[in-house]
């Protein structure tokens, strides 16, 4: 039985003026300009009578809330019959959208765009199962050497390592992205999938844009006549090697991605002969560091030098620590000052809360598709670029996709090693998300185990 695909987006560029989530230092400031729009894209899959549908957002990612609100508006709607368990939810990540989940300091979220989210994503799904074909599949690997580098091993153990090439040239970076390709039966393009793997962090959040995705998302379609749908990879640790906030930054990148694709083959178009999928929630652990009275501290100081713009020592460490700056100016005085009033929040939520719910694991959604021998993993969280060189070496036979930031996204599972024991990952990304810890240091190995799990019942 053929496989068939069918196809959409839809613009889901806001309105203005709109605040951005991604970068603390914005202070919630709106923007009032757009770069380029915001997409949703739709892919649906069907063979054999299994159904799986595949979203794709234009943001950082979809929290508790709005992938509640998404999943129950296509739940209402009569004609869309494929279950919320074979339904993936994901985001391309850019850090210049709207506030679609939960990061303290980092947006403010408008309700009524994520009831225009809601309805968008309701036509664009039945729009896609409307227009399904049966299609082959070509692939094609483009060589990416130099297109992202490991921020965890820069010199500097920060929060913006934008620029910076890593001090361990060994690091675990991808060096390949890979098109698929899926055409008719007249041997037209229906549609592609882009999956790379960097942080798109290069419009720098002063303006609404897809960043690097979305414009190599319409560049790659003008040059193979078709739509392309992009899946950002495993890069909790990754970034590309480029000083973010000019529109240079992005053309000159995707440029580059676009003169090596010129060079690259796509291989001759093959029916799928197999199919499967499957999901699991993964318990993770969080480690143990702040006892109750250690937060309602940690409220204090944060609120003190909120409070005064003018932090301690100590805290102005920390601080500059996390956004990378110097605090020799009014400008990044306001900024520290923002920040410690998130840090302070964060602080005093959890310092009230009993401490029985610190020992409660957090349920990560992963889910597994096998497309035509291609084994596609989707993390609803941030996981490192190691977790997907394990599992290739854990199935030679085939060629395996890990994908971030599916929803309801989670925040970081970071790599522990004797180089990597502190810095944004593990240290300050939990409380922006709001938990009360890191995730504990197994949380990788677990995470593999599971998907090692799920890859038996589809293969």
């Amino acid at each position: 039985m053929p496989l068939k695909v069918g196809f959409a987006s839809e613009d889901i560029t806001p309105s203005l003026p709109v605040t951005t989530s991604g970068f603390i230092s914005r202070c919630n400031k709106p923007v009032d300009a757009t770069r380029d729009p915001l997409h949703l894209r739709c892919m649906v899959f069907e063979y054999n009578r299994q159904k799986v549908i595949l979203l794709v957002y234009d943001l950082l990612g979809l929290g508790n809330e709005i992938h509640s609100l998404i999943q129950d508006t296509l739940d209402e709607t009569e004609d869309i019959d494929i279950p919320r368990t074979h339904r993936i939810l994901g985001c391309t990540h850019t850090h210049s959208a709207p506030s679609t989940v939960e990061l303290l300091g980092c947006g403010i979220p408008d309700k009524s765009y994520w009831q225009q989210l809601c309805n968008i994503t309701r036509d664009t799904c039945l729009k896609a199962m409307k227009n399904t074909k049966s299609v082959t599949i070509s692939r094609c690997e483009v060589p990416m050497d130099g297109l992202a580098y490991d921020r965890t091993y820069s010199q500097s153990r920060t929060i913006a390592t934008l620029g910076e090439m890593p001090r361990n040239a060994s690091s675990s970076v991808p060096d390949k992205m890979y098109l698929i390709k899926f055409d008719d039966k007249e041997n037209n393009p229906l549609a592609g999938i882009i999956h790379w793997a960097a942080h798109p962090v290069l419009s720098g959040g002063d303006r609404i844009s897809a960043d690097y995705p979305g414009e190599l998302c319409k560049k790659l379609g003008e040059k193979f006549n078709m739509p392309f749908l992009f899946l950002q990879g495993a890069a909790g640790n990754l970034n590309p090697p480029l000083v973010p906030g000019s529109d240079d930054s992005i053309t000159n990148y995707d440029t580059e991605i676009l003169n090596r694709a010129e060079s690259s083959f796509w291989t001759e178009p093959e029916e799928c002969k197999s199919f499967g999928f499957a999901e699991s929630m993964v318990p993770l652990d969080y480690m143990e560091l702040f006892s109750q009275g250690d937060l309602r501290q940690l409220s204090r100081d944060y609120q003190k030098a909120a409070s005064n713009k003018s932090p301690d020592s100590q805290i102005q460490q920390e601080i500059s620590k996390v956004l990378n700056t110097e605090t020799d100016d009014e400008t990044q005085q306001t900024i520290i000052a923002h920040t410690c009033e998130a840090l302070s929040n964060w602080a005093a939520n959890w310092a009230v809360k009993p401490q029985a719910i610190f020992y409660e694991p957090c349920e990560v959604n992963v889910k597994a598709l096998n497309l035509g021998g291609m084994i596609w993993y989707f993390i609803a969280a941030e996981p490192y670029f190691e977790i997907q060189e394990k599992l290739q070496k854990s199935f030679p036979g085939n060629k395996v996709h890990v994908i971030g930031f599916s929803s309801p996204l989670k925040g970081y599972i970071p790599v522990f090693d004797e180089d990597r024991t502190d810095g944004y990952e593990i240290e300050y990304a939990f409380r922006f998300y709001n938990h009360p810890a890191p995730f504990a240091e197994n949380s990788n190995e677990k995470m593999l185990k599971s998907l090692i799990n799920l890859t038996s019942q589809i293969t």
